[in-house]
């Protein structure tokens, strides 16, 4: 019953010096269509015969040691099944905070973008990470498919071009950057955007961001970038915006992937990301850290539970 978890270690054993990264359910989309499948594996069991037969020695080794449950002679009631159902409660409940990731209400079902919280570059997550969990939690998704709407790039480019180049004269100031992210708010609560509501006497619900932006540049017209809080964080730092389900929990997001953060730090900034939530919740810790932001600093280390309201 374990090799079929044991095999797909060993296989990204080789195949990760091709990928730099775990393999995950991806990996039958890209060679689906492939008609020399069968050659190619066949070819790297017989150069990797050591790995084959490891995975077969392993197999063997916990099926013979395998510990099987003494059956007890004598059942003394009611002790037997007082203390096994209070046993099976306590498996079952660490089995659900194990399968979850944690025990905090915020802590959602683990993925592989968790991976990233723990190390320096994405290259890395593969050392958190294991191929059976990778597959898994990426069986059933849907995979990204990139359109061509251009086959002339050159004649897409005088029409538009996502690339700003600036001119090498240009001299950067070193200003204080600070985004402020409002979740589940519309123009209509902004005063500065509704001036002539109720005869001019509309005040809106946020006076603070009002005078701000009386003191910058600020934008007629405004887009959704998400629908819920996982989806805007990468839009609006890295430009990915949410396709059929949130970058952060797709396999895309042990690509190497930068941010406003990110290249902003590469200038010499020092950057930092603020949540008031759980650490962890939605995966922010793990994504800003991916994305290149220097600390994070969520409900731990704001280190002040009377400020917090329960979300």
């Amino acid at each position: 019953g374990h090799i079929p978890n044991l095999a797909p270690q060993f296989a990204d054993a080789v195949y990760f010096q091709y990928t730099n990264r775990r393999t995950t359910a991806t990996i039958f989309k890209e060679f689906a269509h492939e008609n020399n499948s069968g050659s190619v594996v066949g070819k790297e069991l017989i150069t990797h015969w050591y790995f084959v037969f490891l995975i077969v020695a392993m197999g063997y080794a916990l099926y013979k040691f395998y510990r099987k449950p003494h059956k007890s002679g004598k059942i003394h009631f009611p002790s037997y099944y007082l203390t096994h159902t209070v046993t099976l409660v306590v498996f079952v409940f660490l089995c659900i905070c194990g399968m979850r990731g944690g025990f905090g209400r915020s802590v959602r079902p683990i993925t592989i973008s968790n991976a990233s919280q723990y190390v320096n570059s994405p290259i890395e997550t593969a050392i958190v990470l294991n191929t059976p969990f990778a597959l898994y939690r990426t069986f059933g998704k849907t995979i990204f498919s990139v359109p061509e709407y251009w086959t002339d790039r050159k004649a897409m480019q005088r029409l538009y071009s996502p690339v700003h180049v600036p001119a090498g004269t240009v001299r950067q100031l070193p200003l204080n950057v600070v985004v402020i992210i409002l979740e589940s708010f519309g123009k209509e609560y902004f005063g500065y955007f509704n001036k002539d509501v109720d005869g001019g006497m509309y005040k809106g619900y946020t006076p603070f961001l009002d005078s701000l932006m009386t003191k910058g540049v600020t934008y007629q017209y405004s887009f959704s970038n998400g629908r819920k809080s996982i989806d805007g964080i990468s839009s609006v730092f890295s430009g990915i915006p949410m396709f059929v389900e949130p970058f952060i929990s797709t396999s895309a997001s042990l690509n190497a992937i930068s941010s406003f953060a990110g290249e902003l730090k590469r200038q010499g900034y020092y950057t930092s990301f603020f949540h008031g939530a759980r650490n962890g919740s939605m995966g922010f810790e793990a994504y800003t850290r991916a994305s290149g932001f220097t600390d994070y600093y969520g409900r731990s280390e704001y280190n002040n539970d009377k400020d917090f309201d329960g979300y």
